[in-house]
């Protein structure tokens, strides 16, 4: 059964992506995600296990959010800093490998809190709801690389709802925090999260689900959305 998602936030208007991509004769790597998020101090911690889509000899480029720390795991991998852009807000690594690699896995903390209403956002954690795409560079980003997924995240916020551009395995709701699990079996050319207490409404016609997350309570905009995603 597939199901369809609508997520609607305050700042969804302001927010754009990373790179502007051809998806023709792209590399697709599969990066395999694990993610806890404290909205209350605005931070995040994970690792990223990449399969390249074809063994890498000698290095690569990746970019990450200017305020996160980020580190090798796998030996034999080394990451230089090449530079910073406070402009764009993130940092640019040179990853080079002492032998051929299929695998590496990069560790990665930090804070991410930039107001939306200072101006141009490049992503948030808050207390009041998280909103990550590719251009906040919020886990290592190849450039010119398409990417599928495999995500886990928890999220220390009790009865979120999270929301990511594949489909949703699983969801958990226990006392102190939402565990959610996702993945992308097509390549994407942006890879984002959103969280938040979100209002949830559903409808399955055909064999298909449609599924609103709304900010707030609103049966009326919920039905409006699922309407025109089954008229597709």
């Amino acid at each position: 059964m597939r199901t369809f998602f609508f997520a609607l936030m305050l700042w969804s208007c302001i927010f754009s992506s990373g790179f502007s991509v051809e998806a023709a004769e792209l590399p697709v790597d599969h990066h395999s995600v694990r993610l806890e998020i404290t909205p209350e101090n605005h931070k995040m911690s994970g690792e990223s296990l990449i399969t390249f889509d074809s063994p890498i000899k000698q290095s690569l480029e990746f970019y990450i959010h200017s305020n996160v720390v980020v580190s090798t795991i796998t030996k034999g991998v080394s990451l230089t800093h090449l530079k910073s852009s406070n402009q764009y807000g993130y940092q640019k690594y040179l990853m080079e490998f002492q032998a051929e690699l299929s695998q590496v896995k990069l560790a990665f903390h930090g804070e991410i809190y930039d107001n939306p209403f200072d101006g141009d956002s490049r992503g948030l954690i808050s207390e009041e709801g998280v909103v990550l795409f590719t251009g906040s560079f919020w886990a290592p980003i190849f450039e010119d690389r398409l990417i599928k997924y495999d995500l886990k995240v928890s999220v220390a916020a009790p009865g979120w709802e999270v929301v990511s551009n594949g489909q949703k395995i699983a969801t958990i709701k226990e006392k102190n925090q939402t565990l959610s699990h996702w993945i992308s079996l097509v390549p994407q050319d942006d890879f984002y999260l959103m969280a938040g207490p979100f209002k949830t409404y559903s409808k399955e016609q055909n064999g298909i689900t449609a599924e609103v997350l709304l900010r707030s309570e609103d049966q009326a905009l919920a039905d409006k959305f699922i309407d025109v995603t089954h008229s597709y």
